[in-house]
Parts: structure tokens; C-alpha cells; sequence
């Protein structure tokens, strides 16, 4: 003998339509500009300046989306800012005009001002309480 079970779905319908109606892809455009700004920020405060002109340099040129990846590029495109983040060799005696002294060290080690900032922002979690509280509302209704 079987047994059956009768289950009311017309609770969870209405759920599952309230989540589809969330506009999810504008949060998270949103979210990702937020967060590329934010990262903006503090990589310029990072940033050795001499001049002003590797800090001027920063932009956060595209925020996309294909499918379910959301993509933010962040680049300067300053000829030595690879040089500075990293790392260099460079001449011993060389005279450097910007600074005004000789090179004595055969290497300078990078400033790592991007991949600090990184590591930074990764583990702030305003993203995570901004995607519950977004859910929270629109599923209550606020």
C-alpha cells in the first residue's frame, strides 16, 4: 500500500517570483563599481608620489558581465608603473633626474601598491551584508 503526500506549493511559487523579479544583475553592477572605486581609492593612497603622475594614472576603465561573471578592469597605464609595483634592476652611478641622485643598489624592490590593495579589499565583507540586506528587502517586500 503507498501512501501519498499532498504538498502545497503556491508559498514557494510566490517566492520563487519575488526572487525573479529582483533586479540581481543591476546589484551586482552596482556592487562591482562600488568596489572598484573603493579599490581606486586606496591603491592611489598606496601609491609612490614622486610626481603625481603614476597616481593620476589609475582608472577603472570597464565593469562587464557575461553569463554569470562580473568583471571590473583596473589598470594604469603609466610606461613605469609595472616598474614600480614590481620591482626593477637598474645601472649602478645612473644618474635620475626626478629624484635627483645617483643609483647605488642594483635592484629596488617593487611597492606592491596593487596587490596590497588586493589583499585588502578582499576580505572587507560590505558586499556579502549589501547581497543579504538586498535579498532581505525584496523578498519581505520593503
Amino acid at each position: 500500500m503507498g501512501k501519498f503526500i499532498k504538498i502545497d506549493f503556491t508559498e514557494f511559487n510566490g517566492f520563487k517570483e519575488k526572487l525573479e523579479n529582483l533586479k540581481t544583475k543591476k546589484l551586482m553592477l552596482e556592487l562591482l563599481f562600488d568596489k572598484g572605486n573603493r579599490f581606486l581609492k586606496i591603491v592611489k593612497l598606496k601609491t609612490p608620489k614622486k610626481s603625481g603622475k603614476l597616481t593620476r594614472g589609475w582608472k577603472l576603465s570597464k565593469i562587464s558581465n557575461s553569463s554569470d561573471v562580473f568583471k571590473a578592469d583596473v589598470k594604469n597605464d603609466v610606461d613605469y608603473a609595472s616598474s614600480v609595483e614590481y620591482g626593477h634592476s637598474q645601472k649602478v652611478g645612473m644618474f635620475i633626474p626626478i629624484i635627483g641622485k645617483r643609483t647605488v643598489k642594483p635592484w629596488v624592490f617593487g611597492k606592491f601598491m596593487m596587490r596590497n590593495t588586493i589583499a585588502e579589499i578582499k576580505d572587507e565583507n560590505q558586499i556579502k551584508k549589501r547581497i543579504i540586506l538586498f535579498f532581505k528587502e525584496g523578498v519581505n517586500g520593503k
